[in-house]
């Protein structure tokens, strides 16, 4: 029988201890209002969330995202099928963080499995944008994969952006039968203030007697608070939006402070001692 449906070893992807996910999908519910569906070859059918049954009629693992290259009432089809997630906030990770898209990807029948699909992340969801952008993979043939595999693609070039988001697309492909997505999900682990201030800024002289110079790398700063090492805040500047700052610490005691720095970036936080 062409096109068989084989059964399918249903895997979850479970995030490491450190890391969190940020944004996540399964299907199970089969609503996909949230995504952006494009029709891009203008046959009427596009991706869709379903639940995938054998040949009695019994559920295959749960509910995912599936699109065909051919159709038992149409025959071959040529699709150019796009889906388009809602906005992925990345702004609580700076620069400098681990952020990753995962997911998990087969196609149904192991006689007819040379679908061929991409994924783009953008800041934008114009699939006209999305096709440039340099955050992307593709994967020619699904030639042997006909169980769900697991993914992963760095996008922690994105880092920081509060409005981000991830496309798939099913192309140029035809007379095969069906491609599958599962378990979507972008997770990260966020940059430490430290490791922030390291990357981003420099500060000098430490230790320090009367004036402590503050350097953005890139970028500007907005606002300095100093604090002693209990806590409690001795300083609160506002940097004006400039890429250096000077903080005055001649009326401060003898001791070890610290000093955080926000920028348009991120905040970072770092040691110093007066002399």
């Amino acid at each position: 029988m062409k096109k068989l449906l084989l059964s399918v070893a249903f895997l979850s992807f479970m995030a490491t201890n450190a890391q969190t996910v940020i944004w996540s999908d399964d299907f199970n519910d089969q609503d996909i209002t949230d995504w952006t569906l494009v029709d891009a070859d203008g046959d009427g059918l596009n991706w869709a969330a379903v639940q995938i049954i054998d040949e009695e009629e019994e559920p295959v693992g749960t509910p995912m995202l599936r699109s065909a290259s051919w159709n038992s009432v149409l025959g071959p089809l040529t699709p150019n099928n796009w889906i388009i997630s809602p906005a992925v906030d990345l702004s609580n990770y700076p620069a400098g963080s681990t952020v990753n898209l995962n997911w998990f990807v087969k196609a149904s029948d192991a006689d007819w499995d040379a679908e061929k699909y991409s994924v783009y992340v953008s800041t934008s969801n114009d699939p006209t944008v999305m096709v440039t952008s340099a955050i992307s993979m593709t994967e020619t043939t699904l030639d042997g994969f006909n169980e769900l595999s697991a993914r992963t693609l760095n996008i922690g070039a994105l880092a920081g952006e509060a409005v981000v988001y991830i496309a798939f697309r099913h192309y140029d492909s035809s007379d095969m039968f069906t491609m599958e997505i599962d378990d979507v999900s972008v997770t990260g682990t966020a940059l430490s203030t430290e490791d922030f201030f390291r990357n981003n800024l420099t500060m000098y002289p430490n230790p320090v007697n009367d004036v402590l110079n503050i350097d953005a790398k890139s970028g500007v700063i907005n606002n300095i608070t100093v604090t002693e090492i209990n806590g409690r805040t001795v300083k609160n500047i506002d940097a004006n939006g400039l890429s250096t700052s000077r903080v005055n610490t001649g009326d401060l005691t003898s001791g070890v402070y610290f000093v955080t720095v926000q920028t348009a970036e991120g905040k970072g936080t770092s040691k110093f001692i007066k002399n």
